[in-house]
């Protein structure tokens, strides 16, 4: 996410209120509660709340219309005073939130919701990531990890609403594993490395590269923490030969996704 990225978001905001005014340029109440109720993304609106508000408190007048020009001074306020201070970091420095509350009163409530909102369009959820994934995945396969087989992939998607990054503990727990059955067992749990720079070099020569990359491109454009988990205790004679192997990372609201295949250990 960049500077840009948030006055993007900012212009785009600006418009969608114009827009749901009058002919005599101004927003009524009335004009904005109706924009809200209409609105589906709860980022979104809870940001046009704010700034709503945020208007109220910068003019500072009572009986104050919300013309085209209110709407305008606002986020040129918010563009010269308040954006200079941001740092863009996943998590905002305590030194940033001080800064920016200092520039007005209502600045900070203001800029972490332009934030909020800003991740929402730029990133897709987990389960958007999967549903994508799912239709790129004929005719793709996984061989990696010494497996004895090249084995088809499918998406994969799962409601984990983890509040940390991903462990070999929360995987368990999000999929109910137990750890102590060698079936279940992790036997492998290893960042990303060149996995996926494998995966698609595997596929060139069969002309299917750019299929694969486009997964691997929603992967790391929209998950953190991938990782590569292969389940099932090896040199175990109780446990078969196809390895349950997931290639999955969070999404920005704690869920998993990526694919899901196997590796061939005999």
């Amino acid at each position: 996410m960049t500077l840009r990225n948030l006055m993007e978001q900012l212009d785009q905001l600006a418009e969608t209120l114009k827009s749901a005014g009058g002919k005599d340029k101004q927003l009524s109440r009335k004009d904005f509660r109706a924009l809200i109720d209409a609105t589906h993304s709860p980022a979104q609106a809870h940001l046009m709340e704010i700034f709503y508000s945020f208007l109220w408190k910068l003019e500072a007048r009572p009986r104050m219309r919300v013309t085209h020009e209110v709407i305008d001074n606002g986020v040129a306020f918010i563009k010269e005073q308040i954006l200079p201070e941001f740092e863009i970091a996943e998590v905002f420095s305590t030194r940033t939130e001080q800064t920016i509350a200092q520039v007005h009163p209502s600045a900070w409530p203001m800029a972490n919701q332009l934030v909020r909102a800003t991740e929402e369009d730029l990133y897709l959820t987990a389960k958007q990531v999967a549903g994508r994934i799912s239709k790129l995945t004929e005719g793709l396969f996984f061989d990696d990890f010494g497996s004895e087989g090249s084995e088809k992939i499918e998406a994969f998607y799962l409601d984990a609403n983890m509040e940390e990054l991903l462990t070999e503990a929360s995987f368990a727990s999000a999929l109910n594993l137990n750890l102590d059955n060698p079936l279940e067992k992790i036997e492998r749990f290893v960042e990303i490395g060149d996995t996926l720079d494998v995966f698609v070099e595997q596929h060139v020569r069969f002309g299917r590269d750019q299929q694969a990359a486009s997964i691997v491109q929603l992967m790391e454009e929209n998950l953190l923490d991938i990782r590569v988990i292969i389940l099932g205790e090896d040199y175990n004679p109780a446990v078969p030969a196809d390895h349950p192997t997931y290639v999955v990372g969070l999404g920005k609201n704690g869920d998993l996704a990526g694919f899901k295949t196997q590796v061939i250990w005999t």
